[in-house]
């Protein structure tokens, strides 16, 4: 566990989205990122959705996130 991070902010974090893919699992890894990044004056992430073939992904409950490669806003 990091507690003390002297590196550039935000710091950048992908998400390689394969088929299939375990939304439940995505949403544990994203939701901690947002929340962070929510309750600070200076977001100390941000991330980016990608796929090997710069296509939009289905997860295994038949639903797709945002398009590939877009970072989030925040």
């Amino acid at each position: 566990m990091r507690l003390e991070y002297h590196g550039p902010l935000p710091e950048s974090v992908g998400f390689l989205l394969l088929p299939c893919f375990s939304m439940m699992a995505f949403f544990a890894a994203v939701e901690p990122l947002r929340i962070a990044n929510d309750r600070s004056d200076r977001p100390p992430s941000h991330w980016s959705l990608i796929s090997a073939h710069g296509e939009p992904v289905t997860a295994s409950n038949g639903t797709s996130p945002l398009p590939p490669t877009i970072p989030s806003t925040r």
